[in-house]
């Protein structure tokens, strides 16, 4: 009954300059800063997927657990084994999406292969009267996927951003006098470790990609903070910066994380 009421009639209006518009009902949607919206909409979202895996039969085989979707909010992965599933899959989102008020983002709706499942010449697939983009690499919830299974592609990646960081900060921290080592070295760790190793418990690394994120810290991070300071204390600096970074994504990846069962809304 409370949900029912707080969600019952809404209304809302649009405010431009110094005026506000008449208002107009609201029939779908959540209400913006309302505790309850990220629970409802998952709840939503939930169910409308549950009857994509029943009418499409999706999913993929990891050994003996098969995974049929991922979902972080309205961002959702499908898994298919064939392309049959691969077309009916979408085609059945839509169809369970729309009565609920919600459309899919066509634009935005990708295709990724893993392995030789479809021949090279095809690059779209035809799914509700819209022809999907297949992509060899898709950037997913911040992280690059391609198809080889990799992470060399992503890897690189973030090295790349890691070095906008080190640049942006150039001006007002790495070449201020009047901050020291010390606070130079935390600012580091708190605002580019984070940048590089984002998604970092979702690597495959070899030893030359090992060898490319430890030269950041190592040397590359030093020389663009430009310390101006004896030899010594600048391997000291580097010493400090470097604190071993394998091991803080060792650290990462084997963190406890808590798990939820969820249970699919029938």
């Amino acid at each position: 009954m409370l949900m029912t009421g707080l969600y019952s009639v809404i209304e809302s209006a649009v405010k431009c300059g110094g005026g506000v518009s008449s208002f107009f009902p609201v029939n779908t949607g959540v209400r913006q800063g309302c505790v309850l919206a990220p629970s409802l909409f998952n709840t939503c979202m939930d169910w409308v997927l549950g009857k994509v895996v029943d009418q499409s039969d999706c999913g993929a085989s990891l050994g003996n657990i098969k995974i049929t979707d991922l979902v972080f909010a309205d961002d959702a992965v499908i898994f298919a084994e064939s392309l049959e599933v691969l077309v009916m899959a979408p085609e059945a989102l839509h169809e369970e999406a729309k009565p609920l008020g919600l459309e899919v983002s066509w634009l935005k709706t990708k295709v990724q292969v893993f392995g030789d499942l479809l021949d090279e010449a095809v690059h779209s697939v035809h799914a509700c009267g819209e022809d999907i983009e297949i992509l060899e690499s898709f950037t997913y919830l911040g992280s690059a996927v391609h198809n080889d299974g990799g992470s060399r592609q992503e890897v690189l990646r973030r090295i790349g951003i890691a070095h906008g960081v080190m640049d942006s900060l150039s001006r007002s921290i790495w070449r201020c006098r009047y901050l020291c080592r010390r606070t130079k070295i935390r600012i580091f760790k708190s605002l580019v470790i984070p940048v590089l190793l984002y998604g970092c418990e979702t690597w495959t690394l070899n030893s030359d990609l090992k060898r490319r994120i430890n030269a950041f810290a190592r040397i590359i991070a030093p020389k663009k903070a430009k310390v101006r300071e004896a030899m010594m204390v600048q391997k000291q600096l580097q010493k400090a910066i470097n604190s071993n970074i394998e091991e803080e994504m060792k650290q990462r990846a084997s963190k406890d994380t808590t798990a939820f069962k969820v249970t699919r809304v029938e």
